[in-house]
């Protein structure tokens, strides 16, 4: 008989997740497409709430705060989707057929994913066939639409938690894990997301960090990760002119594209509405977009179901009391995963919880999605106080004279 066990099952709610949105960004938003695209998300979505309430059952393995904080965040998130039920069929397919309204605010489910660490060291090779699979699709982006270039560069999701363990991994996989780096950078450029390189520095600068916290690795390998760093900063140093000069001539780069965000969502919600939002199916009036619509220039409806901004898209959904609570739970989480855990998973997950929450200043709205559900599911692994005393050697194996994560 086929039996989903809780490593499988992961798997089931990444792959629904990613081909979902693989499907609806770069292949079709109509007819089959779309009805298949619809299927994987409720899969995933299904499959994660089901082993949810089946881990959950056994233990919630983490201290009292972290209890009552996850249990009023997703009392509240329950409630932010519920608020937007009807009994009209179209909004029920509506709220649950888009990555962006119902299933996005239930991504925090994943948390019961990460207490078994485990769940990390079976999927790792999982993470670095997408990747690769994403990375050779990225290749082909001066030739791809818009659209397209943004759906792989769903399929690099996995690239901060393998980039940041890099040292630990097989040969083979950091060869995957350079590649994928390198194909991040070229769907960045062809998509425009000038924020990815916040992302990229940020990612960098907490893997050489850690490389020096590590016992396991030499000193001879810390100083040429030194050296090599030194050399692309000269290299870059030496650019620095025409860098600027580029980004002078470039209207694009110089526009503000997010101060407008904040001054239309402030001007749009009521009082209360900043405390409580508006709901899964929320939206805002955007004056900006209004214009752009009544002159023929493009963009989005005037009546936006996103803001771009993520601390922002909280507010309008679920207002200051889900922003809050995201907050309550992430910030202990960031300082337990990078300064009082013992393995190098731990601190790996404080370090992408540090990152999304840096990127939510100004982009990176939460939706149903493998960055999503990694972030919870990194969440789950550091407070679970057995993780963070699990020390490097308990999830290292030493071959040839290397030290790597041990396949379980």
């Amino acid at each position: 008989m086929f039996k989903i066990d809780r490593a499988k099952a992961l798997r089931i709610v990444l792959i629904g997740a990613l081909v979902n949105l693989f499907l609806y960004l770069g292949v079709s938003t109509t007819g089959v497409i779309r009805l298949l695209s619809m299927m994987f998300l409720n899969i995933s979505g299904i499959t994660l709430l089901i082993f949810f309430f089946k881990l959950t059952k056994k233990k919630f393995d983490t201290n009292s705060y972290f209890k009552l904080m996850f249990f009023l965040l997703i009392t509240w998130c329950f409630i932010t989707v519920i608020r937007a039920m009807s009994p009209n069929a179209q909004t029920f397919i509506t709220l649950f057929g888009h990555y962006l309204i119902g299933w996005a605010w239930l991504t925090s489910l994943a948390v019961v994913f990460g207490f078994n660490m485990s769940n990390w060291l079976e999927n790792f090779d999982f993470f670095a066939k997408v990747s690769l699979i994403g990375s050779i699709l990225a290749l082909g982006s001066p030739f791809y639409s818009l659209d397209l270039v943004f759906a792989i560069m769903e399929l690099l999701v996995f690239l901060p938690m393998l980039f940041l363990t890099y040292f630990y991994h097989s040969i083979k996989r950091q060869r995957i894990i350079i590649f994928t780096f390198i194909a991040y950078i070229i769907v960045s450029i062809f998509s425009g997301q000038r924020a990815n390189l916040g992302l990229i520095l940020m990612m960098v600068s907490f893997t050489i960090f850690e490389l020096y916290r590590q016992r396991e690795i030499g000193m001879y390998k810390k100083i040429s990760v030194v050296f090599a760093v030194l050399l692309i900063m000269m290299l870059l140093l030496s650019q620095v002119d025409n860098m600027i000069q580029s980004v002078e001539n470039d209207e694009d780069a110089q526009t503000d594209t997010r101060t407008f965000l904040f001054v239309e969502l402030f001007a749009d919600l009521e009082p209360y509405e900043f405390v409580i939002g508006r709901g899964a199916l929320g939206t805002y009036f955007s004056p900006y977009f209004e214009y752009t619509q009544r002159h023929g220039l493009g963009g989005d409806t005037p009546n936006r179901m996103v803001n771009e901004v993520g601390y922002l898209h909280m507010l309008l959904k679920g207002g200051g009391i889900m922003m809050g609570l995201h907050l309550l739970i992430f910030l202990p989480i960031v300082y337990l995963g990078i300064f009082a855990s013992k393995n190098i998973i731990t601190r790996m997950c404080g370090y992408y919880i540090f990152i999304i929450l840096m990127m939510w200043m100004i982009n990176s709205y939460e939706i149903y999605s493998a960055k999503f559900l990694m972030l919870w599911m990194s969440a789950g692994t550091v407070i679970s106080k057995k993780n963070r005393n699990l020390r490097n050697r308990d999830i290292l194996v030493k071959i040839n004279k290397r030290y790597q994560f041990a396949e379980r």
